[in-house]
């Protein structure tokens, strides 16, 4: 299965769930786990899922939805503060995720592929410890996912076979194997 998605082995595992909502809430508990004493805090973008808008609620550090891909590229570009990263505000948590649609099921746009990437590369203090979770569900049942270049890769990719063969009750969680950690706790 890796494979299809150009995902080597060496650098991805893969995780069979119930489906991508699953495999959405199988990185916020392991988020929740991994940051049990100061909670994580969330972003996402305005086009997501219902699944991923949900996560808001278990991120006790804040929440923020990007209403517009510029916001995220000044996000990314700048560092600037997200919930959570306040520290004069009494938490203590640097721990992020954020979230996004590969493509919406809203209107059916394709959002850019290259955020994780230019995350993984931000010199902001502030987005150290960020994780990125791309719902690809919609995306991949018309087009290929190409995770070939693991450095530039989502941290974690939730899947729904279902929207690719048909399969009902069947997803994945593709995850990079450095953040696999978070998964652990």
């Amino acid at each position: 299965m890796l494979r299809f998605f150009r995902a080597d082995p060496e650098h991805f595992d893969l995780v069979f769930v119930a489906n991508a909502t699953a495999a959405i809430k199988l990185v916020a508990d392991g988020l929740r786990g991994h940051t049990i004493d100061r909670g994580f805090w969330y972003a996402c973008h305005a086009d997501a899922h219902t699944s991923l808008v949900g996560l808001r609620k278990l991120a006790s550090a804040g929440s923020r939805c990007f209403t517009a891909d510029t916001e995220v590229d000044e996000w990314l570009d700048n560092g600037a503060d997200m919930p959570g990263h306040e520290q004069s505000a009494g938490c203590a948590s640097s721990v992020g995720l954020f979230a996004y649609p590969a493509q919406s099921n809203m209107n059916g746009r394709r959002l850019p592929l290259h955020w994780p990437g230019h995350l993984r590369r931000s010199t902001s203090k502030a987005n150290t410890e960020v994780y990125s979770l791309l719902d690809a569900a919609a995306f991949v049942s018309t087009a290929q996912l190409d995770l070939n270049d693991h450095t530039n890769a989502p941290d974690f990719v939730a899947l729904s076979f279902y929207k690719i063969f048909g399969f009902p009750d069947l997803g994945a969680l593709i995850v990079r194997k450095e953040a696999g950690h978070v998964l652990l706790k």
